[in-house]
């Protein structure tokens, strides 16, 4: 059984990509990080549960653009996000790093 979060505010709320928004996130777990700032930034975020599951977001106030926003949320996460044809942001889990061949 998978299941996704698909998170997104009301049409024409979304900010521009460039725009910092300002953000009240408390401290929380990450799901619940995302889903506010979803809400807070107008922006389409998508991701799974099961991914988020277990791991911790710091808070975050002031005025940041999303990208910036979640780049400290996700910080120490092993998780990254890119954004969708669509200009979603998909949150998933890093690549790994491969040691260099020696």
């Amino acid at each position: 059984l998978c299941s996704t979060a698909l998170l997104a505010a009301a049409p024409g709320v979304v900010q521009a990509q460039s725009a910092p928004t300002p953000l009240q996130i408390e401290r929380s777990d990450l799901g619940s990080a995302l889903t506010q700032l979803a809400r807070q930034s107008g922006q389409q975020l998508i991701f799974s549960p099961a991914l988020v599951r277990g791991k911790r977001a710091p808070a975050l106030r002031g005025a940041y653009t999303t990208d910036q926003a979640l780049q400290r949320l996700l910080a120490g996460s092993n998780l990254t996000y890119q954004r969708t044809a669509g200009g979603a942001l998909l949150i998933e889990a890093s690549a790994p790093t491969r040691p260099a061949p020696g």
